[in-house]
């Protein structure tokens, strides 16, 4: 697969060309082996489409269900004629549109529909012209169309980063006389500007500022926020500057990952920091997003946490959001199992719409659903 003609590859598609290549000298497995590793294929396609599927489905999904029905109409319909052209049987017919259309789950409601032995045959001879063509395709359409996809890929990727205004911080000297005196609860700075007030600097101490800490003129206050929100600060605080505040000996500023599943979708006012542990989060980075960390903003497994606060209460948020990279990389067998069990018994559903006519998922499309949802 890592071989490169032209710049074309192959790439993980050589797998099923090298099985042909076995079968033909009499390789033979366990059918509950293939069964295994179609079901595990079809299961891990679903996890990973699944978190996008249903937004692009919702955003443009009718005009993506007429085109994918006008292109299997458009196959069946071509593979159907050609039929009855050619004096093909039907079992080879339909095993030539799942590999024409390198549709593997095809291929399993075929072996299943027509119990024979000639579908396998015509998908295996199908299945190789299919990956090629779809490979060209790929490779020549934004030649043929003269499009650059690093240039679309990065136009892509700005657009999805400015739906979330990227983050900065800087420092204020308190100098606006309307919040002299005033606590941050009481000017409602938070609400106000959308920005995040992470130190204060009073005389010359440090301190990791709460609800109730008092401003005075002449403090010195560091926020994190969009330029737009920290722009708003500065009319309600007063004088912007660059630069940072220093932390004290017991201060510091950790990036902590939420891996506690218990944790996962609770919203980050719910877990009240900064009374609990007098800790303060100044952003929430996820997918490289830096999210700003309003109350209201769910967590999500994976998210990485910048938190400001005494030592002694870093561990303690550490603690709670769990805070453990390893289980990042490791993998969960007991939901990948309970959701592959879940699929095949979905799978066996059978809807019956007269005494001719049933559907039923059938194995990889029961699973397959159910992966969707699940992921």
């Amino acid at each position: 697969g890592r071989i490169k003609i032209k710049g074309l590859s192959l790439d993980v598609s050589a797998v099923i060309f090298i099985a042909l290549l076995f079968g033909h000298f009499g390789v033979i497995i366990p059918k509950e082996l293939g069964n295994f590793g179609l079901v595990l294929f079809i299961f891990t396609i679903g996890i990973q489409a699944g978190p996008g599927f249903f937004d692009s489905f919702r955003s443009k999904g009718k005009t993506l269900i007429l085109i994918t029905m006008l292109i299997i109409c458009s196959a069946c319909l071509t593979a159907v004629g050609l039929k009855y052209a050619f004096d093909i049987d039907t079992p080879s017919v339909v095993g030539l549109i799942a590999g024409a259309l390198t549709s593997t789950p095809g291929l399993a409601v075929a072996i299943d529909s027509t119990h024979s032995p000639l579908a396998s045959i015509a998908y295996g001879i199908a299945y190789p012209f299919g990956v090629i063509g779809v490979i060209l395709f790929v490779k020549l359409l934004p030649k043929i169309m003269r499009v650059n996809l690093d240039q679309e890929a990065r136009r892509l990727e700005i657009e999805r980063r400015g739906q979330f205004p990227e983050l900065g911080t800087c420092i204020y000297r308190v100098t606006n006389a309307s919040v002299f005196n005033r606590s941050l609860m009481q000017i409602n700075a938070r609400a106000m500007t959308g920005a995040v007030i992470s130190r204060l600097k009073h005389k010359d101490e440090i301190s990791i500022p709460t609800a109730h800490t008092v401003l005075h003129e002449g403090d010195y206050i560091q926020a994190v926020g969009s330029e737009e929100s920290l722009n708003q600060l500065s009319v309600l605080i007063g004088e912007r500057e660059e630069g940072e505040l220093p932390l004290d000996k017991t201060q510091e500023i950790e990036s902590l990952l939420l891996t506690k599943k218990d944790m996962i979708n609770k919203q980050l006012g719910d877990l009240n920091l900064q009374k609990n542990f007098g800790c303060t989060v100044t952003r929430v980075r996820r997918s490289g997003i830096d999210l700003s960390p309003s109350p209201d903003l769910a967590l999500k497994f994976g998210d990485k946490l910048m938190v400001v606060g005494e030592k002694e209460g870093l561990k303690g948020v550490a603690r709670l959001l769990g805070n453990n990279a390893k289980k990042l990389s490791d993998t969960d067998f007991f939901p990948i199992a309970m959701g592959i069990v879940l699929g095949v018994l979905f799978g066996k559903l059978n809807i019956s719409f007269s005494d001719t006519l049933s559907f039923s998922p059938g194995l990889t499309g029961g699973v397959l659903m159910v992966a969707l949802v699940l992921s």
